[in-house]
């Protein structure tokens, strides 16, 4: 099964950040595949296809990760996109301690046998289809040739509410079972940060 470690937002930063991409949505002409705000969650490692009986081992290889690590503030904030293909929103701590500890555990996570390591915290909002190429545009929407590059402009002053992540997650991710023929992602382990 296909899996990766994850932090959630709480239901105040979700909502917020709906409403924010539900007013620039309407106005793009730009074919997009929208994740649906059920399932949108940070990343922290991806693994792959992970054979059942070794999902378990994972779960606790997170747990003793999760347990050196600790809560954390955070908030959304900004926008860009990966290659002119994809649009993110940023992810802030709210002091410096809690940028590092969310860096600490990206790698705490990607150690454990991640497909690549990660180097932005960030939550992806849409892809652009097939047709949807371009030019990299990274964060503000510098590279003005992506066709994303409006939303990105758009979305690049949006500073979400922030909230307090004490958990980590590991999830299942089923391609094309979710919402509007999106990946369904299943939670299948949840552990404090911090023991």
């Amino acid at each position: 099964m296909r899996v990766f470690a994850a932090l959630s937002l709480s239901a105040e930063a979700a909502d917020h950040l709906n409403l924010a991409v539900q007013s620039v949505r309407a106005s793009t002409r730009v074919p997009l595949r929208w994740v649906h705000h059920a399932q949108w969650h940070i990343t922290m490692a991806f693994y792959g296809e992970v054979p059942a009986a070794e999902v378990g081992e994972l779960a606790d290889s997170l747990t003793e990760v999760a347990a050196r690590s600790r809560p954390m503030s955070l908030h959304l904030s900004g926008a860009g996109s990966f290659a002119g293909r994809t649009l993110w929103m940023g992810v802030a701590g709210r002091t410096r301690d809690d940028d590092e500890a969310l860096v600490d555990l990206m790698r705490s996570c990607t150690g454990l046998g991640a497909d690549r390591e990660r180097q932005r915290a960030h939550l992806t909002v849409a892809r652009a289809g097939r047709a949807g190429g371009g030019r990299r545009s990274g964060r503000g929407g510098s590279g003005g040739g992506s066709e994303l590059a409006h939303l990105v402009r758009a979305l690049s002053v949006y500073r979400g509410p922030w909230w307090q992540v004490d958990r980590l997650h590991l999830f299942s991710s089923e391609l094309g079972a979710g919402p509007g023929g999106g990946p369904l992602h299943t939670e299948l382990h949840s552990v404090p940060l911090g023991g």
